[in-house]
């Protein structure tokens, strides 16, 4: 029985992928219901505060009535900001039908 749980373990361990937070780093929580457990969402983002193990994290979500709460890494995602697209304008000379005429 150990041999198979060492062949599982090994297993599993190739192909896991080891996350980690650093503190203050920006995540989003999973916000499951009761009501509808298909119906997945992303809260946040949400500041890491402090690693209490090596699962499970504080976090802190602006506008919430408790300032922070305990969540499991399963519970977490990275959060990535988009790129800020700025629109810009050039207004070169125009000439107008006249001028190009002559």
């Amino acid at each position: 029985m150990e041999e198979m749980q060492v062949k599982r373990k090994t297993w599993y361990d190739k192909n896991a992928v080891k996350r980690e937070f650093k503190d203050g780093d920006l995540v989003l929580v999973l916000a499951t219901s009761r009501a509808n457990k298909i119906a997945v969402q992303w809260i946040g983002p949400g500041t890491i505060l402090n690693k209490i193990s090596e699962t499970n994290y504080l976090v802190e979500i602006p506008g919430r009535r408790e300032t922070s709460q305990i969540y499991h890494i399963n519970m977490l995602k990275p959060y990535y900001k988009r790129p800020e697209h700025v629109n810009v304008i050039i207004n070169d000379e125009t000439k107008t039908l006249s001028q190009t005429r002559s």
